[in-house]
């Protein structure tokens, strides 16, 4: 098994450990917390689109170091066989795109400058039927280099499905974030329960075509995964609208505290919404 793999199922699957959990969740170090993609508010696309990615950064007590970003695309090499997430050797992939960092102004955490990749129009080219109508992976890798020597890599797989198919997957919307019932907009004075808003219909539901030929019929199911700048969480992450219970402390006087929600729906739909001023 691949090291990537083995890091993306440790967070997956790991035991709910109150010594482990709100380790995942503190942001300190450098950070890629998110790769949001869109073309019109979808989450799958065509041959031919042109896709606009976001990348959620946190370099939260980074001080003044400077950050460079690089990115690259191709076909998906076959991670879900073992591949690493690397376009290196990959026929077709882009050249590798690199640039200095623009870094949020707010405690360096939020969207760390927005990219266009475009999916080639020949990536569905021999294909089977049950592979053009559910989709195959375009690989987007990306790495942040800190002035210091601090490096992390992340990567995300767009899903491409031919262009005739309707009902294609949107991004859900994380609307808001509650505590205590309300939405979070003060710092609370002790423990509170922190819960994710999403818009009606961001858990979706849809058609999957089977290898004999047929379809089912699936719902979608939204988690939520949480980043803090100060205090504990009882959860890093929470399925639909579930509670993680967090314990801020008191409240910080070297910086403003924020509050990070990262809405998935395990279908490469994705929405962000960062929490500050708290």
């Amino acid at each position: 098994m691949k090291t990537w793999l083995l890091i993306t199922s440790a967070l997956l699957f790991t035991a709910c450990s109150a010594d482990d959990l709100p380790k995942y969740s503190d942001l300190g170090g450098l950070r890629i917390l998110a790769l949001e993609s869109d073309n019109g508010g979808f989450a799958e696309y065509s041959p031919g689109d042109s896709v606009q990615i976001t990348p959620w950064i946190s370099d939260f007590k980074g001080g003044t170091r400077t950050i460079e970003f690089s990115w690259q695309a191709c076909i998906d090499p076959g991670l879900a066989v073992g591949a690493d997430p690397s376009c290196a050797g990959v026929p077709g992939a882009t050249s590798v795109t690199t640039g200095a960092l623009t870094v949020p102004a707010t405690e360096r955490t939020g969207a760390g400058g927005t990219f266009s990749v475009t999916i080639p129009s020949n990536i569905l080219n021999g294909r089977s039927a049950v592979d053009t109508f559910n989709g195959v992976h375009y690989l987007v890798t990306y790495k942040l280099t800190a002035s210091d020597g601090a490096k992390v890599e992340s990567f995300k797989r767009l899903v491409v499905s031919e262009s005739t198919k309707s009902g294609k997957n949107r991004n859900p919307t994380l609307s808001d974030i509650l505590a205590g019932g309300s939405s979070l907009s003060t710092f609370p004075s002790g423990e509170t329960e922190l819960r994710a808003v999403n818009a009606g219909g961001s858990a979706e539901t849809y058609s999957r075509r089977k290898n004999d030929g047929g379809t089912e019929t699936l719902t979608e199911s939204l988690f939520t995964t949480w980043f803090i700048t100060t205090g504990e969480l009882s959860l890093f992450r929470t399925i639909a609208d579930g509670p993680t219970k967090w314990t801020p402390g008191a409240r910080p006087t070297d910086h403003t505290p924020l509050v990070v929600g990262v809405t998935r729906d395990a279908r490469g739909g994705i929405s962000v919404l960062l929490k500050n001023g708290l």
